[in-house]
């Protein structure tokens, strides 16, 4: 049959299994009747035929084109994080789109991302299919362990339009109750499995090469009560057998079904060759196989022929999906085969295994392997050369993997993989976690000295990560104070040292105001990270640098930055990833000061959440800010101060550094109210004499101004601008520096001098001019609008025409509202794509440009009307327009489309 595109899924059932067995339409007809059910399950001990079964539903849903996804699990898929891995992989051919991108966040991301992931995948459901099965084979395998109860809350968290098939030994883990009351499961046991007798005759005339007489077959089918794997068994042995008393013998030595299927088997493997006999012992050793492991574990050279042959036997083998052409055994035969050989050889093979995979550095399974072998100190200390620097190049899940596989126990008094824990810590805005774990590495190494024995970790790093721990923890002299001098002393045989302490200073003189001291230690921290491919440490450098330049006011060059490291995180991790959420969100807070407002909240709703879940808390609290600003910019203010109470209330509101943001923020929002308190249960802003001259409590200050010109306390405001424009004009701390004039500004208007207003707001107009600031003006509401209403005025003394468009530009936007399309042009009037367009989007643009209506579109690239749709939504998205006019001419300035391709209006 031929399925037309994107109706099947890139991953399927394992094949090589299915010769051998017989179709079971009455089992296919009793789902037929029953469905569509939320929950099918297929549960019995093995060897009943389980995945057969599900098998041949998956084929009889794809001749109904309905898509479906298939998902074989075994015991590393535990944990959700393998789980969701391996989900996602099975859904590739349903969502190009959207996978890739919630594979990224998986692979990067800090902390098992969940909800994002949940929500993601109920929107690749719902945007493209009417139903979807997911068929989750030997579902036993992760009975009662973390990815279960993920199911559990996946089950609960999809639509209507998927449905779950699992096959398992077990009675699944989570409640029924609901699920059967409702009709919404069908459940098929042991009992409805077993091969009835005319399956059984069939079965026997199928697949044996001599005629078996009935009699015969009837005493087998009653001696394994229609028990399919011992049926397959005997078939085999019979097949290799002469004379009527072959089937005699067959069960002339077992009883019992646990004897019968060890009976049947030493009858298989009595009839095979000696050397094909061994290939199976030792291939079952290995959880997969492949002929690339076959042959450089194994020492098989004619691996290829072997498992071409064991096929050919119809063997039990399993071939799982993927490029690599990996098998596996069915799981009983698997278990059978580990039985007869010793608990030595298979120790060895797995030790054999473990090496080789380190050298193909592919060292998840080389641990793996390690601890089958039972050489737990070779597990530890591969964690401990490599976990480190998988997570520095980006690999985070599978850092959190390593560090998952080796029991508590044995990290305790591991120093190497106790930092790597702190690593991690720190940068999921966990300080306090990470202090205790890296006292914990400290302690480790004391031990390990004492007893004269290489810690594996330099004493600098545990110096490199106290400088962290203070500058998290906001204490950023002492920060600066214990850094003083490490740089320099830090060993050139471990870069990531001095790649991420030189980040960490920056970071520290960011906050301490010293930005061109920040800048030079980022470029280095670049600069040193990617000589030593460590992508992760590049893009924090970015990041930070992005910032900085951000607080100097330079809007363009942080721009810049953030959309460059969003396209490397793409071309690197994939789209949606943990770096690329940041990056994005960043640059969302740059399209809120131009005033690009849908374009900021799309990007910002597209990337919070992930954002949010693991940022540094300088970060989150960027991020609060911005969503509370975008409310209040859409005409919603009495719920983005609520957003900002309950943001005041968190726990990361300990550090006061943002507290104070927090308190200044809602003073701008109350400002023409008579609430012009702090947030609840927190102190008033304190006066702008307590902030000192350092930028750390700046925003204290700020805050007291704003209180002081709320309460109309001007005069006291305008004094106490007067220092901090100083420091911060020597800082060249220009985004400060216009706010501060704005608020002089502010201060000179309450006192209706408007000479003095004007000139405060030209200054600020003057420095923010080069820069699109446009929100900085407009969100300090109505008073704003009135200084530049005089500034526009013939008689104003604003002689530079550059400044007067500036000021006229602002007044449209004011006039504009919340909302409209009235922030400033890009320069030079040139398109801005916000995110690269997907292959698919392209294909749906270029049908756009000659001028195909939707349904044209969906017949030429094989989509269904609503993918159509769903494409041109995210198109139109992306490129900041409205319509298919405004996409052709936008995709013709940016290159997308041949400049001469003419607008149709379709």
């Amino acid at each position: 049959m031929t399925e037309t595109p994107g109706d099947t899924l890139s991953a399927g059932p394992p094949r090589g299994a299915e010769t051998g067995f017989i179709a079971r339409d009455a089992l296919i007809s009793r789902i037929e009747g029953a469905w569509p059910v939320k929950l099918l399950i297929v549960q019995a001990p093995a060897g009943y035929g389980k995945s057969h079964v599900a098998r041949q539903w998956w084929h009889r849903l794809g001749a109904a084109q309905v898509p479906r996804g298939w998902i074989g699990l075994d015991e590393s898929d535990a944990s959700p994080e393998q789980f969701v891995e391996k989900l996602l992989k099975s859904l590739t051919g349903l969502a190009p789109d959207t996978v890739p991108r919630l594979l990224a966040l998986l692979g990067s991301a800090v902390a098992f991302p969940e909800r994002e992931l949940l929500e993601g995948l109920a929107r690749a459901v719902v945007s493209e299919r009417e139903r979807l099965v997911l068929f989750l084979d030997d579902y036993h395998l992760i009975h009662g362990t973390p990815a279960s109860a993920f199911v559990e809350r996946l089950m609960k968290a999809m639509p209507a339009q998927l449905n779950l098939v699992l096959t398992t030994r077990k009675k699944p883990d989570f409640p029924l109750a609901r699920l059967r009351l409702s009709g919404d499961v069908l459940e098929l046991g042991q009992a409805d499995l077993c091969f009835t007798a005319e399956e059984a005759s069939a079965f026997f005339e199928e697949t044996c090469q001599a005629v078996v007489p009935d009699h015969a077959v009837a005493e087998i089918h009653n001696r394994t009560e229609g028990w399919p794997a011992g049926l397959r068994m005997a078939a085999i042995s019979l097949s290799s057998m002469q004379g009527s008393a072959a089937t005699r013998s067959v069960f002339d030595q077992a009883n019992a079904q646990d004897q019968i299927s060890e009976y049947l088997f030493d009858e298989v493997l009595r009839h095979l060759p000696e050397d094909l006999a061994r290939f199976m012992f030792e291939t079952a050793a290995l959880t997969h196989f492949s002929v690339e492991t076959c042959e450089g574990i194994l020492e098989w050279p004619d691996a290829a022929d072997r498992l071409r042959e064991l096929g050919e036997r119809n063997l039990f083998l399993i071939r799982l999906d993927g490029p690599e052409g990996r098998y596996r055994y069915h799981h009983l035969i698997q278990e059978l085969l580990l039985a007869r050989i010793s608990e030595a050889q298979r120790r060895d093979i797995s030790a054999r295994a473990s090496r080789w995979f380190e050298t193909e550095d592919r060292i998840v399974e080389a641990v793996s392997h390690a601890l089958l072998a039972d050489l737990e100190e070779r597990a530890v200390e591969l964690v401990e050369r490599h976990a480190v620097n998988r997570l520095l190049q980006g690999y985070v899940l599978e850092t959190r993997r390593l560090l998952d596989m080796i029991p508590a126990e044995l990290q305790r008094n591991r120093p190497g993989i106790v930092l790597c824990h702190v690593w991690l810590l720190m940068q999921g805005a966990s300080p306090e976690d990470a202090a205790t774990r890296l006292e914990e590495a400290r302690l480790a190494m004391e031990v390990l000295r004492e007893a004269d024995r290489d810690a594996g970790i330099a004493p600098s790093e545990i110096s490199v990560m106290e400088v962290g721990m203070l500058s998290a923890m906001e204490n950023f002299p002492a920060a600066k104070e214990k850094g003083k001098g490490l740089l320099e002393r830090l060993p050139a045989d471990r870069p990531y040292l001095s790649g991420t302490l030189a980040n960490i200073l920056g970071h520290v003189d960011l906050a301490l105001g010293e930005l061109s001291s920040a800048r030079r230690y980022f470029e280095r921290a670049r600069a040193v990270h990617s000589a030593a491919r460590h992508y992760f440490g590049v893009f924090m450098a970015d990041l930070l640098l992005g910032l900085t330049e951000k607080n100097a006011g330079n809007l363009r060059l942080s721009e810049q930055i953030f959309r460059q490291s969003i396209r490397d995180s793409q071309a690197r991790l994939g789209p949606g990833s943990y770096p690329e959420a940041l990056a994005s969100v960043a640059l969302a807070e740059i399209l809120y000061e131009y005033n690009d407002l849908r374009a900021s909240e799309r990007l910002f709703h597209q990337h919070r959440q992930v954002a949010r879940s693991w940022a540094l808390v300088v970060q989150q609290i960027s991020i609060d800010l911005l969503e509370i600003r975008l409310l209040a910019a859409a005409g919603q203010r009495d719920e983005a101060v609520r957003k900002l109470d309950l943001a005041s209330l968190q726990p990361k509101m300990k550090f006061e550094r943002y507290l104070d943001r927090l308190i200044a923020e809602r003073l701008r929002l109350t400002a023409d109210r008579a609430d012009v308190s702090p947030p609840p249960g927190r102190p008033r802003a304190a006066d702008p004499g307590d902030a000192g001259p350092d930028f750390v409590r700046e925003f204290a200050a700020i805050a007291a101004i704003r209180r002081m010109i709320s309460e109309v306390e001007s005069i006291g405001a305008i004094r106490a601008t007067e220092t901090l424009l100083e420091q911060n004009h020597a800082a060249q701390r220009k985004r400060r520096e216009i706010e501060l004039l704005v608020l002089r500004a502010l201060a000179f208007h309450n006192l209706r001098q408007m000479q003095e207003a004007g000139a405060a707001l030209t200054e600020a107009l003057r420095l923010a001019e080069g820069e699109r600031f446009v929100r900085t003006f407009l969100d300090e509401g109505p008073q704003i609008t009135d200084i530049l209403r005089h500034l526009s005025r013939d008689q104003s003394p604003v002689a530079d025409p550059g400044i007067r468009n500036y000021i006229n530009q602002l007044l449209a936007a004011a006039r504009a509202g919340a909302g409209a399309p009235a922030s400033p042009a890009a320069p030079g009037g040139q398109a801005v794509l916000l995110e690269a367009l997907t292959q698919r989007e392209q294909a749906v643009l270029a049908q756009l440009a000659l001028g195909s209506t939707n349904e044209e579109i969906g017949g030429t690239l094989g989509m269904k009307l609503p993918t159509v749709k769903w494409h041109l939504g995210n198109i139109y998205s992306k490129l900041s327009v409205k319509n298919r006019a405004q996409a052709i001419l936008s995709a013709q300035h940016l290159g997308l489309i041949p400049p001469h391709t003419k607008v149709r209006d379709s």
